[in-house]
């Protein structure tokens, strides 16, 4: 008859494991990496919910800050291309606005205002400054109702020389 001595190997936390003399060291310490996997499986979905709503937040901070920087950029050619009409011995402001609404309706920008000074370009005389600008509002052109930028206005503007 074979009597088997039981020893007490080492404590696992709190716990302290009984094992047979025959048990190997080695079944001890992957019981005990198995215990430490099962308790890190919460832990990456902690951090995948609290750094989730940051990326998001910084993902659409970024998208907002693109469209207001195209909003401003095409603004900007619009205003170009209406002052390039206006140098026209023929100009009036309706043939500014027309060229302003065939760029900027084409970008997809929306509630802009277009000034001209003077008026009427075609009553400036060669060698005067004419000044075509254009505001639009970013909160309607932009792609979240921008609560980055609430009230703001892009507002650009162009001087040209008539000769």
């Amino acid at each position: 008859m074979h009597i088997r001595v039981r020893r007490l190997v080492q404590n696992v936390g709190s716990h302290a494991r009984f094992i047979d003399s025959q048990t190997s060291i080695l079944s001890i310490v992957i019981v005990n990496r198995n215990r430490k996997k099962k308790s890190r499986r919460g832990a990456a979905l902690v951090e995948l919910a609290i750094s989730l709503p940051v990326l998001f937040l910084i993902t659409m901070a970024t998208v907002e800050t693109c469209r207001v920087i195209y909003l401003r950029q095409s603004i900007k050619i619009a205003a170009f291309e209406s002052a390039r009409i206006s140098v026209l011995p023929d100009a009036t402001y309706e043939t500014v606005k027309i060229q302003t609404d065939c760029v900027l309706l084409g970008r997809s920008i929306k509630n802009y205002a277009v000034y001209c000074v003077p008026e009427v370009p075609s009553t400036a005389r060669s060698g005067d400054l004419i000044t075509i600008r254009i505001t639009a509002p970013i909160s309607e052109n932009s792609v979240l109702s921008s609560w980055i930028y609430r009230d703001r206005v892009v507002d650009e503007s162009v001087r040209i020389m008539k000769d």
